[in-house]
C-alpha cells in the first residue's frame, strides 16, 4: 500500500472530464480545479455549476 504523504504532487491543478447524466458523449466537458482545495468534492461542484448553470 502506498503512502500518499510521500507522493510528490507537482500539479497545481486537476483537470477532469465530466458528463451530466442524461447527456450524450458529445456533451463531455473539462473542468479544472485547484489542487490547493485539498481535492474537495465541493470544489468540483462549484466549478461544474459555473460551467453549466442551466443544469442546476
Amino acid at each position: 500500500m502506498s503512502d500518499k504523504s510521500k507522493t510528490s504532487d507537482k500539479s497545481k491543478y486537476i483537470t477532469l472530464n465530466c458528463i451530466i447524466p442524461g447527456e450524450g458523449v458529445n456533451d463531455i466537458f473539462n473542468v479544472t480545479i485547484s489542487n490547493a482545495n485539498n481535492n474537495r468534492v465541493s470544489s468540483l461542484t462549484e466549478v461544474i455549476k459555473a460551467c453549466h448553470p442551466d443544469r442546476f
